[in-house]
């Protein structure tokens, strides 16, 4: 989560019967400290390849905090000042380090998005700062540009969403590694809102950044456009609108510089809440062949909330298509569906099946099936 979402909104804890909960929301309560922990257990296994040597158990572990050091103004702290960050890493059991399903199979558009091949690193650690109740938030320092930008209400979170890549974020769009930076959100009212981003392109997560910042002159640079609102509100002589929930639009333009030259590109995502837990969403991407790795992405699904009267529960399909900036490589689709049960308050346990259709890294394949089972723990 972007750490301008919790200053923006009112934010306190929840009651909980757990020790640990308990022990995190006192700590938020007397000092200020909001502190997250997550335990991520992924096992998937490809249907037709058989045998131990392909199946591949991951795990991925994080500390998040945020530490309120200037206190806003109202109940919504409109003018806090808040210091964030994130430690994190994780790896393969059983196997090397640099074991990867994905490669085995030829999807060059990845099918784990949460494993994480590096060991317990500092991979943020930010300042943001709201300003004139809330309306601008500044948030500048070792930054992931993907926790704001390209946002989207189904599609956007690995640990709870979909797993494969293409469906947690738009692979169209060459998000820097995490790195120093800045990202500016302005509220520009009536549901409307811009972001403006910079970081450097030559960033390296498990380093601290100032080694490689400007070191060739390479940045990315990205504004993007959005809107949050009820279209039954805005229409609310429609029928057609009636019972439709939240829905977001956001359209994104970036700039690229790398050593092999400068490129830009453009990309879109939409979610729409359409009542009864049911929310449709959609992403493009249209970006420079020497800058991207896929210069052409769509991706889309359904997601469904509380099936089967079960709160908390959430079902996913997803689909993407991209097409290789390299031509000699075949344009590969990916499809996606899960469900997550919610188990406790803070576990949850999630089946998937993958379908990787023309792997564009191996020829001789056409479609390969894998079988996930996620396992995540959450305070």
């Amino acid at each position: 989560m972007a750490p301008d979402a919790g200053l923006v909104e009112a934010m306190g804890p929840e009651p909980d019967t757990d020790p640990l909960a308990r022990l995190l929301n006192e700590i938020d309560a007397v000092a200020g400290v909001r502190v997250g922990l997550g335990l991520t257990s992924v096992y998937q296994t490809p249907f037709d390849r058989g045998g131990d040597a392909d199946d591949l158990l991951s795990f991925s572990y994080d500390l998040s905090g945020e530490w309120t050091l200037v206190n806003g103004s109202g109940p919504d702290r409109g003018n806090a000042g808040v210091l964030g960050w994130l430690l994190e890493g994780g790896r393969p059991i059983g196997r090397d380090r640099d074991s990867d399903l994905s490669a085995d199979l030829g999807s060059a558009l990845g099918i784990n998005d949460d494993l994480d091949l590096e060991s317990f690193e500092n991979t943020e650690l930010w300042w943001a700062q709201t300003l004139f109740d809330g309306r601008l938030v500044l948030t500048l320092g070792k930054i992931d540009q993907s926790a704001y930008l390209d946002a989207n209400a189904v599609a956007n979170d690995e640990t709870t969403q979909f797993l494969a890549t293409p469906l947690v974020n738009n692979i169209g769009i060459p998000f820097p590694d995490n790195g120093l930076g800045l990202n500016m959100f302005v509220d520009l009212g009536e549901g409307f809102s811009a972001r403006f981003a910079f970081g450097d392109g030559d960033a390296v997560a498990t380093q601290a950044g100032f080694s490689t910042f400007g070191e060739r002159g390479n940045f990315f640079y990205a504004s993007e456009l959005g809107w949050s609102g009820r279209w039954s509100e805005r229409f609310a002589d429609q029928a057609l609108f009636r019972g439709w929930g939240e829905g977001n639009v956001r359209v994104l333009g970036w700039v690229n510089e790398t050593d092999n030259g400068d490129g830009l590109g453009i990309a879109g995502s939409v979610d729409q809440d359409l009542g009864h837990g049911v929310t449709p969403w959609f992403r493009f991407g249209i970006g420079d062949e020497d800058v991207v790795d896929f210069d052409l992405t769509l991706s889309g699904g359904v997601g469904l909330a509380d099936p089967f009267g079960r709160p908390g529960d959430f079902v996913g399909f997803g689909g993407a298509w991209a097409r290789p900036s390299d031509d000699a490589a075949r344009e590969e689709s990916l499809y996606e569906v899960f469900y997550r049960a919610r188990l406790s308050d803070h576990l949850e346990l999630t089946p998937a099946l993958q379908v990787v259709a023309n792997p564009a890294d191996d020829p001789d394949e056409d479609v390969e099936f894998v079988f996930a089972l996620r396992l995540q723990v959450t305070y």
